[in-house]
């Protein structure tokens, strides 16, 4: 699975708990069964330290996003993804939202955030935090202020947008945290958007920053940036942020922290920031602590408290500071914070060196998106994925308890019957089930021992039956509250999906049609006004809303989306239907709708060029599968350096930009990103040897240019006699290994000073680029002068003399007719020349052979003395 950030929590991109494969997608999907639903029938808590239990505080019907206590305690606000805000009062659930707002709940959209005002025993004011149902430019995430009506549980009016953020395209990295600050203003959190990083950054941009304004949406006169910006941009406090999905204020101190959720580079981090006026966090350039950060143009940029990489999302945020603690003292000032993916809760200290240590609190927490401290010192956290509150607390007491107690139960004649409870406390403890029917004493059910008691099949007989459970330990026992089971004498509908077919695959921006029927015993067809659909899309293990409801029809459609956070294959369309009959007896059934997949290949031309994909950098080639019809961001570098050489982008196979948007197609395809060598050949300082079977000039070259280099591109001229050696009598040899090109020229080149140029023109790499500057060089040939000195004396002779009869020497000092042997011959050449002195040209001369290790200076600095050795 790969990782991203609440783009990728809650609507889909990441998602915690065990991936879903795409096998048992569809031995589901396969499945026609009528599928009567339960919320979280396992009801698992998480790990906790000793001495602490965990409770369900609420249950909701749909996911809940974040919470909020009122000043009193009295009150839990908690938002829901599709719009409605409950109230949990004096620990009941509300029936009546005290608010609902029509939102957008694509991806990781939708109700996202709310603030009790500190006054709200006076004022009743509620704010919250969402992204309207608008189209195109038009959507916008905004802080919405409600009032209270004098119940102080349901709001009076719409309410009233008192700032509007622009939403972007991506459905994810929204942000969303409300918070009040010591200072009475309100806080406002906001993601990067996704698709534009780089907005983080930017002080015309509302994206990837934390927000500042008063109650009445106007923007305070003292905040960091006021003078720098105009409108609604003087709100941003602080910047360089990714997706803050919470934050807190620790209350006594003021101090902040922001948890923003990492990338999935490999260079992410999840982070925990100190919020400060005018603070940069640094994002996209930088990730985790920096001990030397790179200059930001705006902003003081702030390292992270805290980071960590064995998670995958931060998100709840609290500081343990209630007025009467219930924790032991050590908790008390800590920071809790919790992940989404790994589902743990950890604490950190409020001071120490950067970063801070952490320890571990919870594990097994499904999906929790936001922490609080109740009125009672206990922790509360939200959790996403089983819809509820859980309310950690200190358990006291020697013997067993019931943290969940059993619900009661409804269900038709011949449906089972599930009873449930979470017991938690010192030892081992032990559980039984007990019945009583119509009023008589409870009696042990043989075998029920379980969290989980089953009465299947149930008849109109069972109707009226209590269901509770004795837990018990070496200290004693306790007993539930007892539920009543209610047997409907009814038969359940029957509902049938009829379309989609169940062999269908879908593509992103395939048109999905579903229709179906339903059947009951007592009512017989029934109408469409029975009907509901709910579409969801399943990312990993999770099913998040999609469309709809759509109730009173037998048919609709629904188009599958061409952008998504979460890009794995591990995905599928849950279509299902409800169907209420004439008695109220609900069932429910559903059909997946698989994807239908290809892999893209993504190569580069040299091979080994890291390309993005989606914005993640990655190595090159890679084969990625995906969904036929998904929009995937590919991108290659502008330049790119290999061993030395600057390589330029050329073009995608598919004749796109370099950063373009690949629909994905319905067939295997390889991209290739074609980079061009553009940088120019060098050519090292030429060398001359003199004293070879043939004068020689050595070139070395940065790169292979063979393909373009011959004898003709040189021009060897003798300055002494204004004449040019013919380029025919000019070898050349080339070494590939080590890119060095060898000019041989005629043996016994006439007397005289010579320059050797070769123009860069005519020569180039095998990108056709020309060489970096012309070739040139200057040295002098001269009969007999063996020490080249530019005088042919008596020490030429010594050096002659030491030779003299040598065969097979052709390195040999001396050997001025380069035939192999010192000899008669080469002291008639000394003899001709003897007592001359060639002139230096009136241009540098660069003698590069004369240190080469042929001994020419040596003879001279000896003088005769080599000549009777």
């Amino acid at each position: 699975m790969t990782r991203e950030s609440l783009s990728e929590r809650i609507s889909g991109r990441l998602l915690s708990g065990p991936t879903l494969r795409g096998p048992e997608i569809g031995r589901r999907r396969k499945s026609s069964g009528l599928l009567v639903e339960k919320l979280e029938e396992r009801r698992l808590l998480a790990t906790l330290p000793t001495g602490f239990l965990e409770s369900t505080f609420a249950t909701f019907g749909t996911a809940p996003t974040a919470m909020a206590f009122s000043p009193d305690g009295r009150r839990l606000f908690v938002t829901l993804q599709n719009g409605n805000v409950r109230v949990v009062k004096d620990g009941a659930l509300l029936a009546r939202p005290f608010v609902t707002v029509a939102t957008d709940t694509f991806f990781e959209r939708g109700l996202l955030g709310v603030a009790v005002d500190p006054n709200f025993a006076s004022n009743g004011q509620v704010f919250t935090y969402h992204t309207t149902t608008a189209s195109g430019a038009s959507k916008q995430h905004v802080v919405t202020r409600f009032t209270a009506d004098a119940t102080g549980d349901i709001a009076s009016g719409i309410g009233t947008t008192i700032f509007s953020i622009p939403a972007g395209s991506a459905g994810n990295h929204n942000g969303g945290a409300l918070n009040f600050g010591p200072d009475g203003k309100l806080y406002v959190a906001v993601g990067d958007g996704a698709n534009t990083p780089a907005n983080a950054q930017s002080l015309t941009s509302l994206n990837g920053k934390i927000l500042r304004i008063n109650t009445d949406g106007t923007i305070p006169t003292d905040n960091p940036f006021f003078a720098s910006t105009t409108g609604t941009f003087q709100a941003i406090y602080a910047l360089g942020l990714r997706n803050p999905f919470t934050f807190a204020f620790q209350p006594g101190t003021g101090i902040a922290y922001v948890n923003d959720v990492g990338s999935s580079g490999a260079n992410r981090r999840e982070e925990t920031n100190p919020l400060s006026a005018g603070a940069n966090f640094g994002w996209p350039t930088v990730e985790g602590i920096q001990s030397s950060p790179p200059a930001f143009a705006n902003g003081t940029y702030t390292n992270p408290v805290y980071v960590y990489t064995d998670g995958f999302s931060m998100t709840g945020s609290v500081f343990y500071n209630p007025t009467t603690p219930m924790f032991p003292p050590s908790f008390v000032g800590r920071y809790f914070l919790a992940d989404f993916v790994s589902g743990f809760i950890r604490t950190i200290p409020t001071s120490g060196t950067a970063p801070v240590p952490a320890q571990g609190f919870a594990t097994g927490a499904s999906g929790p998106v936001d922490l609080d401290i109740g009125p009672d010192g206990a922790l509360f956290y939200l959790e996403y994925n089983t819809r509820r509150v859980m309310r950690v607390f200190v358990n006291t007491s020697l013997l067993p308890t019931v943290t969940d107690q059993p619900d009661n139960v409804t269900v038709p004649v011949g449906q089972a019957g599930v009873f449930n409870a979470v017991v938690g406390g010192p030892g081992t403890i032990g559980l039984q089930w007990q019945r009583s029917n119509s009023g008589a004493a409870f009696t042990n059910i043989v075998g029920a021992t379980s969290p989980s008691y089953t009465l299947s099949p149930t008849t109109l007989s069972d109707t009226a039956a209590r269901f509770r459970v004795v837990a018990t330990n070496a200290s004693g026992s306790v007993v539930s509250e007892a539920a009543t089971l209610t047997v409907i004498n009814n038969t359940a509908p029957a509902p049938s999906i009829t379309t989609p077919d169940t062999n269908l695959l879908f593509s992103g921006g395939n048109v999905i049609n579903f229709s179906g029927s339903a059947f009951d015993t007592e009512d017989g067809n029934l109408p469409a006004s029975a009907f509901s659909w709910d579409i969801n899309y399943i990312t990993g293990s999770t099913l998040r809303p999609f469309a709809g409801p759509f109730n009173g029809v037998t048919s609709g459609s629904f188009t599958a989306a061409t952008s998504t956070p979460y890009l794995l294959t591990d995905v599928a369309y849950r279509i299902t239907l409800t169907v209420t009959d004439s008695a109220g007896t609900v069932s429910t059934t559903s059909r997946d709708v698989l994807p239908q997949v290809s892999t893209i290949t993504l190569q580069t031309n040299p091979p080994g060029i890291g390309l993005t994909l989606d914005d993640v950098p990655t190595a090159s080639p890679v084969s990625v599968n995906t969904v036929v019809g998904l929009d995937r961001n590919l991108g290659a570098p502008a330049s790119v350096v290999i061993s030395g050489q600057t390589f330029q982008f050329d073009n995608w196979s598919n004749g796109q930009s370099r950063l373009q948007v690949l629909t994905t197609p319905a067939i295997n395809t390889t991209y290739t990103a074609t980079f061009r060598d553009i940088t120019a050949p060098v050519a090292q300082t030429p060398t001359y040897v003199q004293d070879a079977p043939r004068p020689q000039v050595t070139v070395s070259f940065s790169e292979n240019v063979i393909n373009s280099l011959t004898s003709g591109d040189v021009l060897l001229t003798n300055l002494t006699t204004n004449t040019v050696v013919p380029t025919s009598s000019i070898v050349l040899t080339y070494a590939a290994q080590s890119n060095t090109a060898t000019f041989s020229f005629p043996g016994l080149l006439a007397d005289g000073n010579y320059t050797l140029t070769i123009a860069r023109s005519g020569v180039t790499d095998a990108a056709g680029n020309a060489l970096a500057s012309d070739i040139s060089l200057s040295f002098f040939s001269f009969g007999g002068d063996f020490n080249l000195n530019r005088v042919v004396d008596f020490n030429d002779l010594v050096v002659l003399a030491r030779n003299f009869n040598q065969t097979g020497r052709i390195n040999s000092q001396g050997d001025a007719d380069y035939n192999g042997t010192v000899d008669f011959n080469d002291l008639v050449i000394l003899a001709r020349n003897f007592n001359r002195s060639l002139i230096a040209p009136p241009i540098p001369i660069f003698d590069l052979g004369v240190r080469q290790g042929f001994g020419g200076g040596r003879a001279s600095e000896r003088g005769g003395k080599d000549l009777l050795r």
